[in-house]
């Protein structure tokens, strides 16, 4: 355990040095948001807001064939997990839902209907590709989502202030305030503490590739956001949230 530990310690570590998806001032989204206008920085909310729901689909996936592996364990963390993002604490709103309704509050835009670009259709492609892998590859996958949550709702965080001014709507404070500070540290903690109970020493560098082709993955939708959102036009009006 405590090599598995040393392990993902490591990997959260250098991750930022490695990846510009979570790197605070080298992400390619923070980097155009100076030049960038409302069109374009909404464009990029609006598909960030279907991350959610694939990233559940990819835990379910994993919780999936934990139960077939016999990990007990890890099974009733994912159990709990997916209970949360579902709704268990929200008064039976999934966290997607409400994401999606307090940017639409906030944006006056549509959230819910919205289609996922080249950039996004991509991603959720190697998404679906990796429910597909071992546990051990899933696990460093699904490991790898709760692992950068916190730096990639910081960054989203960043956007919307540019638009709102700080006039953040409650619902939207509640979801980044509870994500930020409580349940993805959670999320983090446990299912490491879950996936070390189970991963044998063999299995390590499975889960490193597991964890690395996420934040590949993740570098390459932040790159084609920021690439898609300079194609933009303003085709409607975009309202700042009052």
């Amino acid at each position: 355990m405590n090599e598995f530990n040393a392990l993902t310690l490591w990997l959260c570590q250098t991750m930022s040095e490695e990846y510009v998806a979570v790197h605070a001032e080298k992400n390619p989204v923070v980097r155009i948001s100076g030049a960038a206008n409302v069109t374009q920085i909404t464009c990029i909310l609006q598909q960030y807001s279907i991350l959610p729901k694939a990233l559940v689909v990819l835990l379910e996936a994993m919780r999936n064939q934990a139960s077939i592996a016999g990990w007990d364990v890890a099974m009733k963390e994912l159990d709990d997990n997916l209970a949360e993002e579902l709704g268990s604490k929200t008064q039976g709103i999934p966290h997607a839902d409400l994401l999606a309704e307090g940017l639409e509050t906030a944006l006056k835009v549509p959230i819910k209907a919205v289609v996922p670009s080249t950039a996004t259709a991509a991603l959720l492609e190697r998404l679906e590709a990796m429910t597909h892998q071992p546990i051990a590859y899933l696990s460093g996958a699904a490991f790898a989502v709760e692992a950068t949550a916190v730096p990639e709702l910081q960054i989203i965080v960043r956007m919307l202030n540019l638009l709102l001014e700080g006039a953040m709507p409650e619902q939207l404070r509640y979801f980044f305030e509870m994500h930020l500070n409580e349940w993805e540290p959670e999320h983090e903690a446990n299912l490491r503490k879950a996936i070390a109970h189970h991963l044998k020493p063999e299995h390590f560098k499975a889960f490193e590739i597991g964890f690395r082709a996420m934040l590949t993955a993740m570098d390459a939708w932040w790159s084609g956001l920021a690439a898609e959102a300079l194609t933009q036009q303003i085709v409607e009006p975009v309202y700042r949230y009052r």
